[in-house]
C-alpha cells in the first residue's frame, strides 16, 4: 500500500508513460530510488539498506507469480540492497493477514518459493519474511526449514522486549506471548500510543518503572484472574510477601473461556506463561481456595493489604430486558462455552458487545482451520503457488451445520477492533451468518422472537418473528461487588487487636469487579484494562 508498491502493482499503477503498463516499467521508480539512496549511503558494513516488497498482494487485480518473481530478482540482483523484507497484502485486500485467527508463518510458504526461485538465479540476497511470527519457536522452525534467511518480528517485540535475548539464550518459554489480539494495531491505526495488551510496560518503560519496595509487607490476593496474576507477580516482584487465593482450581478466570474461541488458542499460551511464572516466584497459590476471615485467621499471618481482583459475571438472563426473557429456549452464553446447553440447529444471538460476535464464530467454525495452514488458504481463495487470490475460489469453509443470527441492538456498536473485527464479519459472512441491525426485541414466546427492526433513516418499523431452537444471552457482565464485603465488619471485629491486620491495614480492588458497570464484553480492550489495573496497584503498594 505504500507509494512504492503503488507504482508496482498493476492494481493501483494505470499509468501510460515510462512507469506503467508492463513489470519492467512499473519497477522503473523502484529502482531509481534504490540507486538514489545508494549514492547517498556509504557502502560500508555499518550501514545496511534493506528494502520491503510484497510476497503476494491478496488481491484479485494484484501482481502475478512472474510479477513478483521479477521484481524480487532485480532488486536483489542490483547490488543496492543488503537485505530484502517482505510483506503481504494490500488496504483493501479481503485476506486479514494479522489477526489471531491466521495460522503462524502461514505466508513464509510464499517467502520459500521466492527465496528458492532467486537461489537458482544465483541470486543470494538475503530475504526474511514477516507477519504471524509470534514466538521464538516459529522463528526458528522457519529458518530450519531454508524458508528464509531472516525472520522479521514486530508484535512479538511489544508483548516482550526480551524476545530477542531469550531465543538466543534458548529460553523461549520466558516471553510474553503475543496472542495475537492486534490492540497494539488498533492504537497505531487510532493515532495513539501503542501498547500491548498483556505487558503494560510496553510503551510505558520510563513512566513505570519497577522499584523493589522498601517496606516488605504481607498481601494477600484474591482472583487468579488476569489482573490478580498480574498484581501478584508484580507485587512479589517488588519484595512482598503475597499469597494468591482462587476459588477454582485453575487460573485464568474468564480466559479459560476465551481460549475456546476460534482464532483466541494463543490464550493457552499465556496461561501456560503465567503458570511457570507463579511456580518460579515467591507467590504461594492456593487453588480450590474461597477467601475468608477463617481462612486468614488460619493463616496466624498479619495482612498488611487485600487487593480482590474478583472479577465479573455474566448478566443474568431476565424480563428486565424483554418480556419472557426466562423462556427455556434462552441460554446462557456461558452454559454454551462449558458444554452444559447444545444449541441446537436454529441460533439467535442476543445482547451487545464482541461476546456475540465471538459466540457466532464458535458456533459455526470448525476450530481445525485456524491451525491448519493448507486449509486456511483454500478458505480464503489463497494460492502459495501460483500466488493468486480469487473470491470466487473460497472452498466451502468447514462449519458446524447450523444457522445463526446476531440481533445487535441499536445504537449499541459491537466494539469489535479495527484491525481484526472487519474480518471475523467477513469470516462471519462467508458462513452465512446473518446479522440485524437496529432490531429491538418485544418478546420471546413458543413462537420464537417476536423482533421489531427499524430501518436506517426511517421511522417505519418492520414486525417479524424469528424462529430459533437455542437463543443465547450475551448482554455482557456485571462486577462481583459482594466478594469482600465480609472485610469491613472483619476490621470492625477486631482484626487489627488479633494481630490479624495491620494497623495501616489498606484494602484495593482491580479489575472487571471494580467497575460498576462491569466490564462490557469488548475483549481485548477489557483484558488491557485488568492487567493495567493489575500492574498499576502491584506496582504502587
Amino acid at each position: 500500500g505504500s507509494l512504492l508498491h503503488n507504482f508496482l502493482c498493476r492494481h493501483t499503477n494505470k499509468r501510460t508513460d515510462e512507469y506503467g503498463g508492463p513489470i519492467e516499467n512499473r519497477v522503473r521508480l523502484l529502482m531509481q530510488v534504490l540507486g538514489a539512496v545508494r549514492e547517498t549511503a556509504p557502502f560500508d558494513k555499518e550501514f545496511t539498506v534493506a528494502c520491503r516488497l510484497s510476497a503476494h498482494d491478496l488481491h484479485p487485480d494484484g501482481n502475478t507469480r512472474d510479477d513478483i518473481m521479477y521484481t524480487f530478482e532485480r532488486v536483489g540482483d542490483s547490488g543496492l540492497v543488503d537485505l530484502i523484507t517482505t510483506s503481504v497484502g494490500m488496504p483493501d485486500s479481503p485476506v486479514p493477514t494479522l489477526h489471531s485467527y491466521v495460522p503462524k508463518g502461514v505466508f513464509s510458504r510464499c517467502v520459500k518459493e521466492i527465496r528458492t526461485h532467486l537461489r537458482k538465479q544465483k541470486i543470494m540476497t538475503p530475504i526474511a519474511a514477516s507477519h504471524r511470527i509470534t514466538s521464538p519457536t516459529v522463528a526458528e522452525q522457519l529458518l530450519a526449514s531454508d524458508s528464509c534467511d531472516m525472520v522479521g518480528v514486530g508484535r512479538a517485540l511489544l508483548a516482550d522486549s526480551q524476545f530477542v535475548r531469550n531465543a538466543k539464550e534458548n529460553n523461549h518459554t520466558a516471553s510474553i506471548p503475543c496472542i495475537g489480539c492486534n490492540w497494539c494495531a488498533d492504537q497505531f491505526w487510532k493515532n495513539k500510543r501503542v501498547g500491548c495488551a498483556l505487558n503494560p510496560l510496553s510503551g510505558y518503560e520510563l513512566e513505570r518503572p519497577l522499584h523493589p519496595t522498601k517496606h516488605p509487607r504481607a498481601i494477600a490476593v484474591v482472583g487468579a484472574g488476569a489482573t490478580g496474576i498480574v498484581c501478584a507477580l508484580t507485587l512479589a516482584r517488588r519484595g512482598h510477601s503475597v499469597i494468591l487465593y482462587e476459588r477454582n482450581d485453575e487460573i485464568g478466570g474468564q480466559l479459560n473461556l476465551a481460549k475456546l474461541i476460534p482464532g483466541k488458542e494463543d490464550y493457552w499460551a499465556i496461561l501456560d506463561h503465567w503458570t511457570r511464572e507463579l511456580k518460579e516466584s515467591s507467590v504461594q497459590l492456593k487453588l480450590n481456595c474461597k477467601f475468608c476471615r477463617d481462612d486468614v485467621a488460619a493463616g496466624h499471618q498479619m495482612l498488611h493489604a487485600i487487593v480482590f481482583c474478583v472479577g465479573s459475571q455474566p448478566k443474568p438472563i431476565s424480563s428486565h430486558n424483554f418480556i419472557t426473557a426466562e423462556n427455556r429456549a434462552v441460554v446462557g452464553w456461558w452454559d454454551v462455552l462449558t458444554r452444559k446447553v447444545i444449541p441446537g440447529h436454529k441460533v439467535a444471538i442476543i445482547g451487545r458487545g464482541a461476546i456475540g460476535f465471538d459466540m457466532a464464530s464458535y458456533l459455526l467454525h470448525d476450530p481445525r482451520v485456524s491451525r491448519d495452514e493448507v486449509v486456511w488458504l483454500r478458505e480464503n481463495g489463497v494460492s502459495t503457488e501460483d500466488f493468486s487470490y480469487d473470491q470466487n475460489k473460497h472452498e466451502n469453509p468447514h462449519r458446524n451445520q447450523r444457522e445463526v443470527t446476531i440481533i445487535q441492538s441499536p445504537n449499541h456498536p459491537p466494539g469489535l477492533n479495527v484491525t481484526s473485527g472487519w474480518s471475523l464479519k467477513n469470516r462471519l459472512k462467508h458462513h452465512q451468518c446473518v446479522t440485524l441491525t437496529n432490531a429491538l426485541i418485544a418478546k420471546v414466546d413458543d413462537l420464537g422472537l417476536h423482533l421489531q427492526v427499524h430501518k436506517e433513516g426511517k421511522t417505519d418499523v418492520t414486525n417479524m418473528i424469528l424462529k430459533a431452537d437455542t437463543i443465547i444471552w450475551c448482554f455482557g457482565m456485571l462486577p462481583n461487588m459482594v466478594e469482600g464485603t465480609w472485610v469491613h465488619e472483619w476490621i470492625k471485629d477486631g482484626a487489627v487487636d488479633r494481630g490479624q491486620a495491620a494497623a495501616d491495614f489498606r484494602m484495593y480492588m482491580a479489575g472487571s469487579g471494580r467497575n460498576k458497570e462491569g466490564m462490557q464484553g469488548q475483549g481485548e480492550q477489557d483484558l488491557l484494562l485488568c492487567i493495567n489495573e493489575g500492574f498499576e496497584i502491584g506496582s504502587k503498594i
